[in-house]
Formats: structure tokens, C-alpha cells, sequence
């Protein structure tokens, strides 16, 4: 029964997206066929939250890309909708350091332990989505078929490292929370580097209390294909965890490490 509901969910929701995609790539082909130059009705799409369409401009994707990235991406949510995206944390580690793999529904996040015994909550996302809180349905078209700009964000939390003490300190909803055992030195290194990106241009920084976390620009672009359920997982990969799959959706499945026994 659960997973005929997910599998019905996720179709609606593909169809919705779909067919929103469609309508726009329509009317975008209509409005370029009529003009080169601008009409009432190319500005009638500012207006709607979309970007104006440009004749020669590569900002705008053409309605075939658009099309074709949207099928693509059906096809996608359709195989891995009703399937998580396993996650086997390593067999033995030296100096055990504690981390979280948060499921926020849509996105994902992580926490990392210090070895103070507080904790660093990591994110990454679409700048103009959350930093700039800018959530029109223009703006979200852009991140899922264009290169757009990516934010780091992070934020300290005080310990200790176990579930309550975090869920306490959080103003974003959590789905599932998974806690993973990870080598000591392999959770420093990865929380050094990204505290090292996230140090990069303090001018930047921007503090958005919506999510209690702080943005900062990310050199690598946004993309359907380098979201956050991504992100994480290559952060968890460092880690010395295994991820099978590319994790573009946040679902997620723990499982036992190869050599240990199950709860009984």
C-alpha cells in the first residue's frame, strides 16, 4: 500500500511539472515565431514570473531543451521514485565520530560532530532560491533546467552529537534523521574543506533566519544533475561511506555495515 501511494504521488507530481513545462515551452515557440523583437506578450511573461524571452540569447533554453530535459527528468523520478538510495556507513573506524544525514523531504543536508562534541550543519542549494529567498516559479524553472548560481550554507549547533539535542536546535522540518559512524580524521578533513569554501568571501555571507543557517556563494553551479541530494552524497562518499546510485531525490536507506550483525 505504501508504495503504490508513493508511486501515485509521484506521478501526479511529475505529470503537474510536466505539463506546466509544456505549456510554457508552447507559449515560448508562439512568442518567438511572431517577433523577433519583444511583444505584449513577451513582456507578459515577466510579469508571470518567468524571464523574458531574448532572440539569441543562451540564458533562455530553447523549448526542445526544455522538453526534452523535462522527459528526462520523468523518466528519472519514474525509475527512482519508489526507490531510496542506499547508504552503508563504514565497517570499522578509528576515533568513531557521529554524523546525520537529514532528509528534509525535498533536499537533504548533513551534520558533522567536532571533536569538541558540537555539531556543523552543512547545506547546499540554489542561491536565489535560498539565500535570496527568491521562490517564484520563474526562479525555480531556472535552477532546474539552467547552470545558476549555488550557495554553501553552514551553521554551528551545540551538542551533544545525538539525535534529540539536534532535532531541538532545528527550524526546518526533518522527515527522517539517519546517523551514520564515521572515522574521526575523515570528518575533520571533510569539515575543514568546507569550512574552508564557506570562509572564501565573508562579504557575501548572508544570514537567513528562515532556515537558521548562513549562505556563501559556491564556485560549482546549481543543477538537476548537482542538487543537494547529490552534494550530500559525495560529502558522505568522503566520508568513506558507500552510496549506491546518484541520489538526484532524497530518499534514503540505511543499511548495516558488511560484517556486522543486524538488530536482533
Amino acid at each position: 500500500m505504501t508504495l503504490r501511494f508513493s508511486a501515485l504521488r509521484v506521478a501526479r507530481d511529475t505529470r503537474q511539472a510536466v505539463t506546466f513545462t509544456l505549456r510554457r515551452s508552447i507559449e515560448w515557440r508562439f512568442v518567438s515565431q511572431k517577433s523577433p523583437r519583444h511583444t505584449e506578450a513577451d513582456r507578459g511573461f515577466r510579469g508571470r514570473g518567468m524571464p523574458e524571452p531574448m532572440q539569441g540569447d543562451r540564458t533562455v533554453p530553447r523549448p526542445r531543451r526544455i522538453l526534452e530535459t523535462a522527459l528526462l527528468l520523468l523518466v528519472i523520478v519514474l525509475i527512482q521514485g519508489c526507490s531510496a538510495t542506499p547508504v552503508q556507513p563504514p565497517l570499522q573506524v578509528d576515533d568513531p565520530r557521529a554524523v546525520f544525514l537529514l532528509d528534509h523531504g525535498r533536499h537533504t543536508s548533513l551534520v558533522v560532530a567536532t571533536p569538541a562534541g558540537s555539531m556543523v550543519r552543512y547545506a547546499y542549494g540554489d542561491w536565489r532560491f535560498y539565500a535570496d529567498q527568491d521562490m517564484r516559479i520563474g526562479s525555480a524553472l531556472a535552477a532546474l533546467f539552467l547552470r545558476t548560481p549555488a550557495t554553501l550554507a553552514r551553521r554551528e549547533l551545540r551538542g551533544p552529537p545525538e539525535e534529540p539535542a539536534l532535532l531541538a536546535q532545528l527550524r526546518v522540518g526533518v522527515q527522517a534523521v539517519y546517523p551514520l559512524r564515521v572515522s574521526g580524521a575523515d570528518a575533520d578533513r571533510l569539515r575543514d574543506e568546507l569550512d574552508a569554501l564557506h570562509a572564501r568571501k565573508p562579504e557575501r555571507h548572508r544570514y537567513v533566519a528562515m532556515y537558521d543557517l548562513v549562505f556563501a556563494p559556491h564556485p560549482e553551479p546549481y543543477t538537476w544533475r548537482n542538487n543537494s541530494n547529490t552534494r550530500v552524497a559525495q560529502w558522505l562518499r568522503a566520508l568513506g561511506a558507500e552510496v549506491r546510485g546518484p541520489a538526484l531525490l532524497s530518499r534514503w536507506q540505511l543499511i548495516e555495515p558488511q560484517g556486522e550483525p543486524g538488530p536482533q
